[in-house]
């Protein structure tokens, strides 16, 4: 059986005149971890939203899933809705049961400790807070694939730790992440493969 979740071939990117991604070719794998990295520019995010399906690009991607989770690097938050509300109503985007979103809100919200939170604006928290939730959307759904934009932004070294630690237990539940990071010596432990990007192309670094 393929264990194969998403590939990428010939893919090719090009704004302007810069052409950020040539002829990429990529795998990634169930109960994988993969750190995507390289310098400002070097197309670790365009490489993202050619998975999500964000933008246009030459080439083929294949994706064998019914769902993503998508930690984005930031976001412009509906600063008018309530944490729990901003929860839920992504919730509902993503065609979970009223009753599933409780449940899972109810024990994310808990182990991510924003429960005291949980019903305040949005404007009226903290970076690590706002950080949380990102991180939390991206759960609810249970999704086969994880795609993490610097997630650790905001997080405190305790958080981080619970990040590191839940990549760890969805490798093992059979899921594949997706990470790009600055920080490639705080991910080492948890990933299997490094993929340096330079010119638009991919490079190896360990498996």
């Amino acid at each position: 059986m393929d264990d194969v979740l998403v590939r990428l071939s010939n893919i090719t990117k090009i704004y302007g005149k810069n052409k950020v991604l040539n002829q990429l070719n990529l795998e990634f794998r169930k109960k994988k971890a993969y750190l995507l990295v390289g310098e400002n520019g070097s197309g670790k995010t365009t490489i993202l939203k050619v998975i999500l399906g964000l933008i246009s690009y030459e080439g083929e991607r294949t994706i064998t899933c019914n769902q993503i989770g998508y930690v984005p690097d930031s976001l412009h938050f509906p600063y008018y809705l309530t944490c729990y509300d901003f929860l839920y109503n992504l919730g509902l985007i993503k065609n979970m049961s009223p009753e599933k979103i409780k449940k899972a809100l109810e024990i994310l919200s808990k182990e991510w400790e924003i429960y005291p939170h949980i019903n305040k604006k949005i404007h009226e928290c903290s970076k690590g807070t706002k950080q949380k939730l990102l991180i939390i959307q991206a759960m609810l759904a249970n999704p086969d694939i994880y795609i993490f934009d610097e997630a650790l932004n905001g997080l405190d070294q305790n958080m981080q730790l619970k990040l590191f630690d839940f990549i760890q237990a969805m490798k093992d539940a059979g899921k594949t992440i997706i990470i790009t990071s600055h920080y490639f010596s705080l991910y080492k432990k948890v990933v299997d493969q490094v993929i340096y990007l330079k010119e638009g192309k991919a490079y190896d670094q360990f498996n």
